[in-house]
């Protein structure tokens, strides 16, 4: 049986970034989707189509705001992010043994010389 509630590793700053990060590429692609959806709808008003030039990532200009896909992506990502930053300052005494805690560590330590991969 597992213990009903023990974190392995603590919410560090850099776990939020890499969820804020992921969040922004979602939230980019949604844009892009809507944002494509809308031009080829005036295209088809229009009857022209004109290709749209490709920029290197550096001058990535954002797209513009979309209600319907920025609204759903904000619930999403407050919802996303409430929990680990409620979590993060707590401290949660852990129901592990010692034991158990020394074989996470191994485990852990395991993994970051690749000796072991988690599949």
């Amino acid at each position: 049986m597992s213990p009903s509630f023990s974190p392995s590793q603590s919410i560090s700053e850099v776990s939020l970034r890499k969820d804020a990060r992921n969040l922004h590429e979602l939230q980019d692609k949604r844009r892009k989707k809507a944002g494509a959806h809308e031009i080829s709808r005036e295209e088809q008003q229009k009857g022209e189509t004109s290709p749209i030039p490709p920029f290197p990532q550096p001058f990535y200009r954002q797209p513009d705001l979309n209600k319907e896909a920025d609204g759903k992506i904000r619930i999403f990502t407050d919802e996303t992010f409430r929990t680990p930053i409620l979590y993060r300052s707590r401290r949660f005494q852990s129901d592990l043994t010692e034991v158990q805690k020394c074989g996470m560590k191994e485990v852990r330590d395991l993994i970051r010389q690749v000796k072991i991969t988690i599949s």
